[in-house]
């Protein structure tokens, strides 16, 4: 007899042999077999978070309708001009209903759905949505930067990113910095394209990361390492996107608008 999926049964059991039967155990509740979902997720939102990164939501499918226990939401995603088919997918564990997807290509507009699924597959996919990722960050690091010490202060500054139309407006300069026997994090706002940095008493030295960042993400940086004895210096050297030493792992974070340089 076909049975309905999910449905429970009360069941308990009992051993014999040839003098009799024992007692019954306790009754335990058992199902039939799952089957997949048979309604999609709905109200399917996507906010683009910068070129190549997405935050998608969506209204949870109502138990009744799941014909067994939703182990989480798969999303799929395809680009204008590719068939649904050949869509990436990223799936969730859990019933929170938003995901972040990454990898995604700059400047480029996506289809969405988002599927429940059980131990049984996936139900019917939600209508979809649309969403066009945000422009890419500056492919430049900060140029032109320079340093000098005065007492236990190293000041830095740098130029201007310049973006050009097809890349996103820089916001902002964020710099990461490390001390070599500090590991705080600290937080500086700051309203132009330089910065006064606090020196090690001792003979140590500061690294710093300097990069833009926009709504599309944040820009290649530009390192350097600074010392007591580094007096005044000028440099433009390879991006920090290079490996480096675990020494130089950076820890400090600061943030700065994007304005015009003033004097340091």
């Amino acid at each position: 007899e076909s049975l309905m999926p999910y449905t429970p049964f009360e069941v308990k059991i009992k051993a014999f042999n040839r003098r009799g039967e024992g007692p019954f155990s306790q009754t335990v509740v058992v199902h039939s077999a799952e089957e997949e979902p048979t309604v999609g997720p709905s109200s399917i939102n996507a906010t683009a978070l910068s070129a190549f990164d997405i935050q998608v939501s969506w209204e949870s499918v109502h138990l009744l309708n799941t014909n067994g226990i939703i182990r989480g939401y798969e999303i799929r995603y395809w680009r204008q001009h590719e068939i649904e088919s050949a869509a990436d997918r990223v799936r969730t564990t859990g019933l929170e209903p938003t995901a972040r997807v990454s990898g995604l290509r700059p400047s480029t507009r996506y289809h969405i759905a988002v599927l429940a699924y059980n131990s049984a597959g996936t139900g019917p996919p939600s209508p979809r949505t649309f969403i066009t990722t945000r422009k890419p960050p500056p492919n430049r690091p900060p140029g032109n930067v320079s340093w000098k010490t005065r007492d236990s202060i190293v000041m830095v500054r740098w130029d201007q990113v310049v973006t050009m139309h097809n890349e996103s407006a820089v916001l902002g300069y964020k710099v990461l910095y490390k001390h070599n026997d500090e590991t705080a994090l600290k937080l500086v706002d700051k309203t132009k394209t330089s910065v006064s940095l606090p020196l090690p008493n001792d003979s140590g030295y500061v690294v710093l990361e300097i990069r833009s960042w926009g709504e599309g993400g944040d820009g290649p940086a530009h390192e350097i390492i600074v010392s007591q004895d580094s007096g005044t210096g000028m440099m433009v050297q390879k991006d920090a996107s290079s490996h480096l030493c675990p020494l130089y792992l950076l820890t400090g974070l600061i943030l700065f608008t994007h304005v015009l340089m003033p004097d340091l």
